[in-house]
């Protein structure tokens, strides 16, 4: 492909999941969840197999829809409880230094895909998506971020109501197609789910999941619902909206 900006008047937007999508928050996260079950239940991390190792954390990520069923069925929190450690995380998160690094190829592919309207649906704080597009100057791409902030708790992915708001903020309910890029089946659920609602709304927009996975070996067969496209790395994205305006 060339260097020039890529456009296609199908896609009518671009949205990005944020963690582990672009950007490796993972380990940042990990040591945040430590920092916050230790100081909220006073007691040892050792009693918590997902909190044992790094290793250990990443697989538990992996089994669960969305943060609050880590705190709810890996830490045995109330739902109560949890709803107090949501509002703690953006403090924590500000005040721990843990290094977090855009994935290869995502400034390339952000920068190239200015010319469609971009945003960011996360489940991290507004403040801590900024603060990192900032640092790597890409602030000025995007023009909605929805945070956990914006979205009431019991209505974050897999409902999609974040999701829904952002389309509606990037494309002023036209028609045509808007792709959604995600690392999780929490992801490409939401993304499902708001195809639901734009249907039974009559609202002209379809929107495409795009699993991006990081590598080649990744099992979906038992995921109730499918991506629409599965990449392996930010720059396949390029390809696959030519493929749409084929």
């Amino acid at each position: 492909m060339n260097n020039c900006s890529i456009s296609n008047d199908a896609v009518k937007a671009i949205i990005w999941d944020y963690d582990g999508t672009m950007v490796n928050t993972k380990k940042k996260n990990f040591v945040v969840t430590q920092k916050i079950i230790r100081d909220f239940l006073k007691r040892e991390l050792s009693e918590f197999w997902a909190l044992q190792s790094y290793d250990n954390y990443l697989h538990a990520i992996e089994k669960i829809a969305n943060w609050r069923d880590l705190y709810s069925n890996w830490f045995g929190l109330k739902m109560q409880e949890v709803d107090q450690i949501g509002k703690m995380w953006t403090q924590y998160q500000l005040e721990d230094d843990t290094p977090t690094l855009l994935y290869p190829g995502i400034e390339q592919v952000v920068n190239r895909l200015n010319n469609y309207p971009q945003g960011i649906v996360s489940q991290n704080s507004k403040i801590n998506i900024i603060k990192q597009l900032q640092m790597d100057n890409l602030n000025r791409l995007f023009e909605c971020i929805i945070g956990f902030e914006e979205v009431p708790i019991q209505q974050q992915k897999p409902a999609p109501d974040g999701l829904l708001c952002c389309i509606n903020r990037l494309t002023d309910s036209q028609k045509g197609m808007v792709l959604f890029i995600g690392d999780h089946r929490t992801d490409i659920e939401c993304a499902n789910n708001a195809n639901l609602h734009l249907i039974k709304n009559n609202v002209p927009i379809q929107v495409l999941s795009v699993l991006i996975t990081f590598e080649s070996n990744v099992n979906i067969s038992d995921w109730n619902i499918k991506p629409n496209f599965v990449i392996t790395k930010p720059p396949e994205l390029l390809s696959k909206i030519e493929e749409i305006g084929i």
